[in-house]
Formats: structure tokens, sequence, C-alpha cells
């Protein structure tokens, strides 16, 4: 497939200009609610809306020549927290991205899509308890949103939806999240600014980075995931997860059955200058009627980066 890609990239950040006298009207009206409440219950109530960080983000835009890969990274972050202890903090990014296509392969074909990027459109809210015993639990929910128009398949989903426990010992985390196969392996920055495979005439996406092409996509799926703590810049990840289920081309009676979990885990050393890594995961596969012989899907990687100021390589 031949592709001229040409666009800009704009990064839109919700302004929080405002939002600072919006949040101190609110501050007032709780500390107001929380004095006859504490009227009413004799001191029982609290106030749980002090801050002891806000910070303001003015709308931002990132202008970028997609076909050079330049682009300037923004974030946007509000975070509260109550007397008692508990933390609440929301962050975000809205990636547009216009696209110009010629495809020749498998059709002729032009195109012209708005669309988000590599990354979809992305809110996430994450809340902390107080601390006990040196012990962590939060919760993370992430929304997630592509937009496209024509024939292209937009959805609205949620890719992290978890509860961490963290303390000395190291992290678990249940429920939904990123995988562990070929985690380390991602961890580029061209792919959000726009660098990598271009995908259809009316793919919901940007590009789709490097998907395929020197490391598996470990996607996100429900898991008990454990990370140790770090030993001296090695650390380690092992998790068991909601198995993969074959494709209907792979599996088109579906006779498959998975009565066991889908193992991964990685190991990673690091450094200011270099990181090493090694993944690896197994899973059964089994068939209800006898159709095809059980087996077991596995797979290994290796790789490494190393960092020179601004210059970085990767290979897995």
């Amino acid at each position: 497939m031949l592709c001229m890609l040409i666009g800009a990239a704009v990064v839109f950040l919700w302004t929080l200009v405002d939002l600072e006298n919006y949040y101190e009207n609110f501050k007032r009206e709780q500390e107001k609610t929380a004095k006859e409440i504490d009227m009413i219950e004799n001191n029982k109530a609290s106030n749980a809306s002090s801050s002891r960080f806000f910070r303001k983000a003015p709308l931002a835009a990132a202008l970028s020549l997609l076909a050079l890969g330049v682009a300037a990274p923004a974030s946007a972050e509000i975070s509260l927290e109550s007397d008692s202890g508990w933390k609440v903090g929301f962050s975000g990014y809205i990636p547009v991205f216009a696209v110009i296509g010629d495809y020749d392969e498998p059709a002729s074909e032009d195109s012209f899509n708005v669309t988000t990027g590599f990354n979809p459109a992305t809110l996430q809210t994450s809340i902390y308890a107080p601390k006990q015993n040196g012990i962590q639990v939060s919760g993370h929910f992430q929304m997630n949103a592509d937009f496209a128009v024509g024939d292209a398949a937009a959805n609205f989903r949620s890719r992290v939806s978890e509860i961490a426990i963290a303390g000395d010992f190291g992290t678990v985390n249940i429920g939904k999240g990123f995988g562990i196969y070929g985690t380390p392996a991602i961890g580029d920055n061209g792919s959000a600014l726009g660098v990598g495979l271009i995908g259809s005439p009316d793919s919901v996406a940007a590009t789709a980075g490097r998907i395929g092409n020197g490391y598996f996509y470990a996607n996100f799926n429900p898991r008990v995931m454990y990370t140790s703590s770090n030993f001296g810049g090695l650390q380690f990840k092992v998790g068991i997860f909601t198995p993969t289920k074959l494709s209907v081309a792979d599996d088109p009676g579906g006779d498959a059955e998975y009565d066991l979990p889908r193992f991964e885990g990685n190991v990673v050393y690091s450094t200011d200058m270099f990181s090493l890594w090694t993944s690896a995961f197994t899973q059964d596969v089994s068939s209800r009627t006898g159709v095809f012989d059980d087996y077991t899907m596995s797979g290994i990687d290796f790789g490494g980066s190393v960092a020179l100021g601004g210059l970085a390589v990767r290979a897995n």
C-alpha cells in the first residue's frame, strides 16, 4: 500500500482558568454546608472540600506536520484532597488529527478524515484512600472515545477500571488494565505524535504506531497483577489474565474452551542511560468435543533501549 499522509495534530486541553473561581465557590458552599451539619450532629461532621494541590493549565494547542513527526506534549490535571486524607485526581487529553490519504491498495481511493490519534481521547479519574499501616489503596477508572465520520466505526469504552493496593511489598492491581507481555517494548514517544503505520481510508486512528512490528500489543484485559518494588533498577511483574479468545477464523465452530487463566510476566532492568527487558506468556486452549488437539500458546521476547541526551534507540 502506497500512502501519503499529510496532516496536522491539534491537541486540545480543556481550559481550567475559570475552573478556579468555580472551585472557590464550591469550597465556600461546602464549608457552609459542613457548619450546618456540624450544628445538627454535634460536631460529628467534617469538611471534605479543602484542597492541597490545584494546578491551572490554560488552553493549549500544538500544531505539527505529521510527515516530520514533530509535536509538543501537553496534559491537564486536577487533584483535590480532603481533611481526612482522601484524594481524587482528574486528568486527560483529546488528540485530534486531520488525515489526508491517497491510497493505491487494496483499491485506489482518496480520503480525508478528522479523527483521534494512536491513542483515543481519554479522561482518567483516580481516587486514593488514606494510607493505613503503610498501605495505599486506590481506584482508577479511565474512559476513552474514538471519533470519526463516514464509514468509520467509532466507539466509547473503558480501557482501565481497577483497584491498586501498594506498599513496601510492591503493588497489586485487580481489574481491567494494560497487559504485561510485550509492554516494555511499547514505550516510544513517536506513536502518540502521529508517527507509525497507516490504516485504511476509514480508520478511527491516525496511525497504528508500531503494533505488530517488533512487539506484540499487550492490550487492555481483566487481570490480577503483581508488580515488585524496585531493587536497584531491577523490577518484575507477574499476572493471571482472562484468556485470549480465538478468532472466528481459527475456531469457526466455537469449540474452543479456556479452563485455565493466561499467565504473563516480565523482568526489566533500567538505569539512566539504558534498559533491558524480557517478557513471556503462556495459555492453554482445549477442544470441548475433540475437533482439534489441545495445545498451548506461548511467547517470549527480549529487548533493550539506550538514551543519549535527546536521542533514544529501542530494539525488541
